[in-house]
């Protein structure tokens, strides 16, 4: 059984302690955010900022703007008028590893981010690399499903969200299987026809 995805805790410090009044999105205030292992739903009332903080997670762990269905370009999740922002979110590594620090700041001047992991200055690829060690899926909408993006994943055909699920269940060896169970029925297929 693979060990539980972490995602805990997860603090989203969206106010920066600078003089310049660097924000994301609506938030001008620190937040906390605290999501189990299962399956975690941010509601709350219209306006409260619940597309706010998922924009935040996805923008803050290196997804794509495109991945959000909103806006083509990060400067887009700057709040209105601020040079700048930030996103900072800690996550949790199991029971036998310390929690990392991703921190993104994003430039609304010349659409450009830097990246920290653990407080040090980090590359897009180095920030990617942690996501994944950490089995976080944001092009996977059985994992992560913002609002704008329902639609799509309605519209997948039934193969497509099976091997999604796979994805987001289980570790790459259940995909990786579920490939290699595909491609032997098409061989089989393929030598009864020949042989026919």
């Amino acid at each position: 059984m693979p060990p539980e995805r972490a995602l805990l805790p997860l603090s989203i410090p969206l106010s920066p302690a600078l003089p310049l009044p660097l924000l994301f999105k609506t938030y001008t205030n620190a937040i906390d955010f605290r999501p189990g292992p299962k399956l975690n739903l941010i509601i709350g009332p219209n306006g409260a900022g619940k597309s706010s903080l998922v924009c935040a997670i996805c923008i803050g762990l290196g997804g794509a703007p495109r991945l959000l269905g909103r806006a083509r370009e990060v400067r887009e999740y700057v709040r209105r008028g601020a040079p700048g922002g930030w996103v900072e979110l800690t996550l949790a590594g199991g029971p036998s590893s310390p929690p990392t620090v991703v921190r993104r700041d994003l430039s609304a001047v010349n659409n450009t981010s830097t990246w920290r992991l653990d407080g040090l200055p980090a590359t897009p690829a180095a920030v990617a690399a942690c996501v994944a060690n950490l089995r976080i899926q944001l092009d996977n909408l059985c994992q992560f499903l913002p609002q704008d993006r329902v639609a799509d994943l309605a519209r997948l055909q039934p193969s497509a969200l099976l091997e999604e699920t796979e994805r987001a269940l289980g570790d790459a060896s259940l995909h990786a299987l579920h490939a290699d169970l595909a491609a032997a029925v098409g061989e089989e297929r393929e030598a009864r026809s020949r042989a026919a």
